[in-house]
C-alpha cells in the first residue's frame, strides 16, 4: 500500500486517516473553535421558539438552518426570519430547491436511490434552484444550504461573477455525503479555481456572532418573546459545526 499512499500524497490528499485523532488548528474568523447550529428551524415561529429556549437554557446559538426549502416559504416569512436573525445576531441558513423528491419518478424513494433524494434532477431543476437562490438573495438572505454538487459549482460561479452577492455563504448539507478527501477535492475542483466556497470550507464563513463561550446577545430576548404564547413548541437536535481541514484529515 506504500505506492498508493505516496500517490495520494503527491496529488495533495492525505495518505491515510489520522490515527491519533488530532485536534483541528482551524478557527472561525473571530477565533472561535466551534459553532452551535439548530437544524430544521422551519419558519419564523420555530425560530422565535428556538431563541426563547436557548435563552432559557443559556445555550449560545450561532446559526439556524431550515430543511424544507426556500420555495415553500412566502416572501413575508423569509423576511421575518431574517429580521429575527439580525436582531439576535445569528446566521439564518435556508435550503435551496426543488430537489429530486419534488419531481416525478420513484428512484429517490427506492432503497438504492434514497441517497439521491436531495440531489437535483435534470437541467430544469438546476434552473428552478438558481431562481430560488436569486429570490432569497433579493430578500436579503446571505446563507444557503446546498445538497447537490452540480448546483454548488453553479452558485459559486455566479457568486464569483457577481450574479449573486459576494458575501453569500454556501453551506453544504450532510446529504451531499462526500465520504473521503478525494470526493471533496474532485467535486470542488472547478469551484476552487474561482475562489468559491470550496476554498473556504476549511473554516466556513459565518456572520459575526457572540463568542461561543458567551451567552446569546440580549436582542435575542426581544426577538424570542413572540414565542411565549406558543404551546409546546420544541427544539430539535443541536449539531456542532467544527472548523475542519478536510484535505488534511484534521
Amino acid at each position: 500500500m506504500k505506492t498508493a499512499r505516496e500517490f495520494m500524497e503527491s496529488v495533495g490528499l492525505p495518505g491515510g486517516d489520522p490515527r491519533d485523532c488530532p485536534a483541528s488548528a482551524r478557527r472561525f474568523p473571530d477565533g472561535g473553535q466551534y459553532r452551535i447550529e439548530i437544524p430544521s428551524t422551519e419558519g419564523p415561529r420555530a425560530l422565535a421558539a428556538v431563541l426563547a429556549e436557548a435563552e432559557t437554557r443559556k445555550v449560545p446559538v450561532h446559526r439556524v438552518s431550515q430543511g424544507s426549502g426556500i420555495m415553500l416559504m412566502t416572501d413575508a416569512e423569509i423576511c421575518e426570519m431574517l429580521d429575527i436573525g439580525r436582531a439576535a445576531a445569528i446566521e439564518v441558513n435556508l435550503f435551496i430547491g426543488p430537489r429530486c423528491t419534488f419531481d416525478i419518478g420513484a428512484q429517490a424513494y427506492s432503497p438504492a436511490g434514497r441517497a439521491l433524494g436531495l440531489s437535483l434532477r435534470g437541467a430544469d431543476q438546476l434552473v428552478y434552484t438558481i431562481e430560488d437562490v436569486k429570490r432569497a438573495a433579493r430578500l436579503g438572505l446571505r446563507s444557503v444550504l446546498v445538497s447537490d454538487i452540480g448546483i454548488l459549482q453553479i452558485i459559486a460561479k455566479m457568486r464569483a461573477s457577481g450574479e449573486l452577492p459576494v458575501d453569500l455563504v454556501i453551506k453544504t448539507s450532510v446529504m451531499m455525503a462526500p465520504a473521503n478527501p478525494a470526493a471533496t477535492i474532485t467535486s470542488s475542483a472547478k469551484v476552487e479555481s474561482e475562489k468559491s466556497f470550496a476554498k473556504k470550507s476549511c473554516a466556513p464563513e459565518i456572520t459575526p456572532v457572540s463568542y461561543p463561550k458567551r451567552r446569546p446577545p440580549r436582542p435575542a430576548k426581544t426577538a424570542a418573546r413572540s414565542s411565549r404564547a406558543m404551546n409546546g413548541a420544541s427544539t430539535r437536535s443541536m449539531k456542532f459545526s467544527h472548523a475542519v481541514d478536510i484535505r488534511s484529515g484534521r
